[in-house]
């Protein structure tokens, strides 16, 4: 990794604080605390991703708040919902009775663990769209998210950079990297130039375009942004269906794939283990 280091070697020693960030978020699963290398204008990161699920489809059950049309329906088909399928997992197995109307004495395959079982084999797919899961990612680099929205069947909400302005630009030391000495020193001498000239044309553009409203502060942090590196930290929650994350996961989570969609495909398929067992408990990528 010479060619890497020598851009970012300069002349001068940073002062280096050096600490190890603890995880408290609950959801996460697996250890995911981070070295903290932190100078003067720049905040450098290596350590795994966070990855944890914040939301999920599910019937509506409760009657005191909702009708449960989902009950009724089950009650009208005879359908006896399956007692080892997860509050994701009901709708899909119900949606794929609908087709064939399955219900009662017609149902060939009577647990969760056999229907799905069943779906994935013959590639009936489509049922598995009726379930979404929400996950909040961090502690990637953009050059990761880049590369992330071509799967277009999943929704993004990002962090903006042109309305959030850092107290310290922060970059994530790519995986590949983790085992090079001093890859962290070198890390924060060339973060410390990107932050100093960062904050510099920010300080510059602010004088030039003024600050009297906030339209006018988001046009010079949309032209100041311009120099920040792939490897800039982001925030990002990914919303998909079940099906979409069964491709993700074949795709990423895969030897070819980059290592950090590797680290994060890990920790996406726990937490849709957890979430959805019947479906995922086999999906090896």
């Amino acid at each position: 990794m010479k060619s890497i280091k020598n851009l970012f070697k300069s002349g001068n020693m940073t002062p280096i604080k050096e600490y190890i960030e603890k995880d408290t978020l609950s959801g996460v699963w697996g250890d995911v605390s981070r070295m903290v290398f932190e100078g003067e204008y720049s905040r450098i990161f290596m350590g795994r991703p966070r990855v944890v699920a914040i939301q999920s489809s599910r019937p509506f059950w409760d009657t005191n708040k909702y009708p449960s049309p989902f009950k009724e329906l089950s009650d009208m088909f005879d359908h006896k919902i399956e007692i080892d399928a997860s509050l994701e997992e009901q709708v899909p197995i119900f949606a794929g009775r609908v087709c064939y109307q399955s219900f009662g004495d017609k149902a060939g395959r009577k647990s969760a663990a056999d229907y799905i079982e069943h779906i994935m084999e013959v590639g009936h797919y489509s049922i598995l769209e009726h379930s979404h899961v929400s996950m909040y990612i961090d502690r990637v680099p953009r050059y990761w998210s880049h590369e992330q929205v071509r799967h277009r069947h999943f929704n993004y909400s990002q962090l903006s950079q042109r309305f959030f302005v850092p107290d310290k630009v922060e970059l994530v030391i790519p995986p590949a990297l983790w085992r090079d000495k001093n890859i962290e020193r070198e890390f924060v001498e060339y973060g410390e130039k990107i932050g100093k000239e960062y904050f510099n044309n920010l300080d510059g553009l602010y004088n030039d375009i003024g600050t009297e409203s906030f339209a006018l502060k988001k046009k010079s942090r949309e032209a100041a942004r311009a120099i920040l590196p792939e490897c800039t930290e982001t925030k990002i929650i990914v919303t998909g269906n079940l099906r979409s994350w069964i491709e993700y996961l074949q795709k990423r989570d895969s030897p070819d794939a980059d290592a950090m969609f590797q680290e994060v495909a890990k920790l996406v398929r726990l937490q849709l283990q957890r979430i959805a067992p019947n479906v995922f408990k086999k999906q090896e990528g």
